[in-house]
């Protein structure tokens, strides 16, 4: 299946990840690749060129 974008996660992020609860570490990445796969309004949105807001 093709990819609806790619992910480039910054060092920043992963620290972020991992200041919070283990539930949480695990449920955004995984979200995030979901919304890579399939269009979820729920999920995701583009604001605009490549900027995108997830709803997590």
């Amino acid at each position: 299946m093709d990819k609806i974008f790619e992910i480039v996660f910054l060092d920043e992020a992963f620290e972020f990840l991992k200041g919070l609860e283990r539930k949480h570490y695990k449920k955004i990445p995984f979200n995030i690749r979901r919304a890579q796969n399939v269009h979820d309004p729920k999920l995701s949105k583009k604001l605009k060129d490549d900027i995108w807001e997830f709803s997590i």
